[in-house]
């Protein structure tokens, strides 16, 4: 946003355009499954899956002409793929209600694969109800 700011303020309003456009990442591919299950007590497990790749022009977010080489990678742009994978569970016993769930998202750039990481979170939640 400084950049923006610098590049307006010093009358190059020409460039506003192309550097909106740097920022803007194409997702070329995104697919994600559900697989549910419920049984006649009201058990309902749910399974997700999910993959995408997207093309980012400007990873760093860094004006043009910026040596890139720290970092790992020779140019501005990269490609990103995106996996995930999760559980959750959900149980109605009488007025109480157990939820549980559990993701893991994986990121792998395909230049700067410095950036590259795994993230996971877990989750319990117990809904106690006193009286009707």
């Amino acid at each position: 946003m400084k950049e923006f700011n610098r590049n307006r303020l010093c009358g190059r309003a020409g460039a506003r355009f192309p550097w909106l456009l740097t920022g803007i990442s194409i997702a070329i591919a995104s697919t994600t499954v559900t697989a549910v299950a419920q049984d006649a007590e009201g058990d309902v497990i749910s399974l997700t899956a999910g993959l995408a790749v997207t093309r980012d022009s400007n990873v760093l977010r860094v004006p043009d002409g910026t040596d890139t080489s720290r970092f790992g990678g020779t140019g501005l742009s990269d490609t990103i793929l995106r996996g995930s994978l999760g559980i959750a569970f959900d149980r109605l016993i009488s007025q109480q209600r157990l939820q549980m769930s559990a993701n893991v998202e994986g990121y792998k750039y395909n230049e700067y694969d410095s950036f590259d990481n795994v993230g996971y979170d877990a989750g319990l939640n117990y809904d106690w109800v006193i009286g009707r």
